[in-house]
């Protein structure tokens, strides 16, 4: 789809939200990394066993509690993992920014920590997806998950629903399980040699168990899932020893079972059809399926190409003790061997499968890695405000409403809300400071630098404007990504009160703890071509877009969309916000949309001579009114909510009018043409005369000149009063 009809579609559907002050900023400020949550068995096992009793009946668990397990990790310590050092599960935490797993479920004395929370590991070596695997020796994937609901309903108690359910949302939910139902000796609904029609209907019985196992924990909350499918069952020392080294196929020569390594294969495809089918039925879950069966195949298949010199022996024969329990120490070589144990990798071959796993190419993942799974997507801004639940129940009643909220909104949807006095150190914070504060929720109107972090989809890449000729204008000549060739609305605003410019961008805080100090100035979440109603993306484009592709003429919505989307601004954005503790709005409605150069640059025949498109600009009006009422209405209705309406249609056509008496010379065109890069040419050089710096977003100088009507100028473009009266400021 083109750019313009891109910008002019988010246009019409696109928001801001600026909150401040109070319960509602030390909430909005607390940005906890994604925690970690790992099920499955020995691979990402960092200890659990350790504390399974023993059993008369079958017997003692498998244990990595003694020497040599552990040999290479820190301080040659055995702590549970059956390796020589780290595991799976370590490094994928490592390249989530975590120093190793979160710790072992069982290892933990008492309830969660929230502070400084990583996550809980709840894997067991020998576990299965049946309770009948391995039973009584293990932690069985079912017992996994109740364990997790065990942590779930002591993170509830902490947090309160809104912010756990936020903060699971945000999870990674890493597991990697299956191995042991597939080895006969572990399952006896198996057979041995193979046989399809029996084997076939454990394969579906096992994935019906998983299945049922994802659903739990989507139930619970869980959205991000990173799976491990089973890798070659049929190759390695425990298959050689048990079958005598046959001589079937599957990756590694003539240690290696074909029928066991088929009955691996049937079981992958059908968990990655199974998760295909849950990403489409469950809303919001996404997955990444890693393919562990093809990783090592392809190692296996030429095992120098990753340093790796023996795939079929164990480092650490038999039990893996020292004398006198079994006299044969460790390989020396322990990074060129592929398996530690009998069972289990080395620390190198689970360090360069979780490298290819979580940010390699998709040769091994399904349909994203593990790094773009855990990335945040543009949109659901509001989540973000989830934690202030917690706040409001500890905030007191003198703080409850010192939130201001200033909102734009329109057809393009600006909320801005400053604040005045904020509490210092966060929800318990007793010190208050005077320096105002930001939260803003938009699209590229206000945003500075968010979609700068976002990942490229199947949909394409996001708008970014972090290239030249964006920023021309902004001290340093920097595309910081503002959709402008300088400062924003928000950045004159956020002037206005005092502060230097928006505060940053929600994403280039990387996860980060944020401090609400006296040098706190809020958070800028905003998105450009963030859209506030799902009807209008993708499917807007195909059925309601103002310009098609491929057309000569405009499809307008129809006009019953316009009474739902001014419903939809005050049930999605208003009163949860209300609900969350704002209680003051500074909305801005909608401009003469039908003016853009993204709307008449184009060859329609609705605006004659390349004039504004009216039927567009009635829309707009119409939208505006409604919003208007709208919030006369909620004023009513909400208690203590306050607002302030800007009027940007008014504000806009008056200058459109009479462009010379603001310094204009060019209300029509973009000042940088096209994407606003090299190709398409150099940006006018008269910038501070033209409205419209690209197809779809003012100048520096039109941000200037509207942000100061709005914020302090007369009654004639706000309704009731101006943002600066809203903020109890004279």
């Amino acid at each position: 789809m083109q750019r313009s009809s891109s910008i002019l579609a988010v246009m019409v559907v696109s928001f801001v939200v600026l909150l401040a002050g109070g319960a509602g900023a030390a909430a909005a400020a607390v940005a906890q990394p994604a925690p970690l949550f790992v099920f499955g068995d020995g691979t990402l096992d960092v200890g659990n066993n350790n504390y399974l009793p023993g059993d008369e009946d079958v017997g003692d668990p498998p244990r990595a509690n003694h020497p040599y397990y552990g040999i290479d990790f820190p301080g040659g310590k055995a702590t549970g993992r059956f390796s020589n050092g780290y595991t799976m599960a370590d490094f994928i935490a490592k390249y989530m920014g975590y120093e190793m797993s979160p710790p072992a479920y069982l290892s933990l004395s008492g309830p969660v920590n929230m502070n400084g929370f990583t996550g809980v590991n709840y894997a067991s070596a020998d576990a299965g997806i049946r309770n009948s695997t391995n039973a009584g020796l293990t932690i069985p994937l079912s017992k996994q998950i109740s364990y997790f609901a065990t942590t779930r309903s002591q993170m509830e108690s902490k947090l309160g629903r809104l912010a756990m359910s936020d903060l699971l949302a945000r999870s990674l939910f890493l597991i990697a399980v299956g191995t042991m139902d597939l080895l006969p000796d572990c399952n006896y609904f198996l057979t041995f040699p193979p046989s399809p029609p029996d084997n076939k209907t454990e394969v579906r019985r096992l994935v019906e168990l998983y299945n049922a196992s994802v659903t739990s924990l989507y139930g619970m909350g869980a959205r991000r899932f990173a799976v491990v499918n089973v890798g070659l069952v049929g190759c390695g020392p425990t298959v050689d020893t048990r079958r005598g080294g046959g001589s079937g196929s599957g990756g590694g020569g003539g240690g290696c079972d074909a029928g066991m390594n088929g009955l691996a294969a049937e079981f992958n495809a059908a968990l990655g059809a199974l998760l295909a089918g849950l990403r489409s039925e469950k809303r919001r879950l996404r997955y990444s399926l890693a393919d562990f069966y093809a990783f090592s195949n392809a190692t296996f298949a030429n095992p120098s190409a990753a340093g790796f010199v023996n795939i079929d022996s164990s480092c650490c024969p038999g039990p893996c003790m020292p004398f006198p329990y079994f006299n044969h120490p460790p390989c020396d070589n322990r990074a060129q061997y592929w398996f530690w144990d009998g069972g289990y990798t080395t620390e190198q071959a689970a360090m360069v499968a979780a490298a290819a796993f979580f940010n390699g190419t998709a040769k091994f993942t399904t349909p994203v890695n593990f790094k773009k799974l855990i990335r945040r997507k543009k949109g659901r801004q509001l989540q973000h405000f989830a934690t202030a639940e917690k706040c409001k129940k500890m905030a007191s009643s003198e703080s409850e409403a010192m939130g201001t909220f200033l909102a734009m909104a329109a057809l393009t949807f600006q909320v801005m809300l400053l604040g005045g006095a904020v509490a210092a150190g966060g929800c318990n914070g007793t010190r208050r400071s005077s320096v105002p504060a930001i939260f803003l929720f938009d699209d590229g109107a206000l945003d500075v630098g968010n979609n700068q972090y976002l990942p490229s989809s199947e949909a394409g890449d996001p708008i970014r404007a972090d290239h030249p000729f964006y920023g021309i204008d902004f001290p340093g000549g920097n595309a910081t990504g503002r959709f402008s060739n300088g400062y924003t609305m928000a950045d004159f605003i956020a002037k206005a009160m005092g502060l230097e410019m928006s505060p940053p961008a929600f994403l280039s805080l990387n996860n980060s703890l944020i401090e609400v100090d006296a040098g706190f100035s809020g958070i800028n979440y905003a998105s450009a071509y963030a859209i506030i109603w799902t009807r209008f993306s993708p499917d807007f484009h195909k059925h309601h877009a103002f310009i098609q592709d491929d057309a000569q003429s405009v499809s307008l919505p129809r006009q019953t969309d316009i009474p739902h989307l001014v419903a939809s601004y005050g049930e999605l954005i208003v009163q949860p916000l209300h609900g969350l503790g704002a209680r003051r709005f500074g909305i801005v409605n909608a401009p003469p949309i039908g003016c853009a150069p993204a709307v008449t640059e184009q060859p329609h025949s609705h605006s004659p001579g390349g004039g504004c498109d009216d039927r567009m600009n009635a829309l707009a009006r119409e939208f505006n009114g409604g919003l208007g009422s709208l919030m006369v209405g909620l004023s009513s209705s909400l208690p203590g909510l306050r607002y302030s309406v800007a009027d940007f249609y008014g504000f806009s056509n008056a200058t459109f009018m009479n462009p010379s008496a603001n310094g204009f010379t060019n209300t029509d065109a973009a000042c940088c043409k096209g994407p606003c890069n090299e190709q398409f040419g150099a940006p006018c050089g008269n910038r501070r005369e033209y409205w419209f710096w690209d197809a779809g977003h003012t100048t520096e100088k039109a941000a200037k000149l509207a942000a100061a009507a709005f914020y302090d100028g007369e009654r004639q473009f706000t309704t009731p009063l101006n943002f600066k009266r809203l903020m109890g400021i004279h």
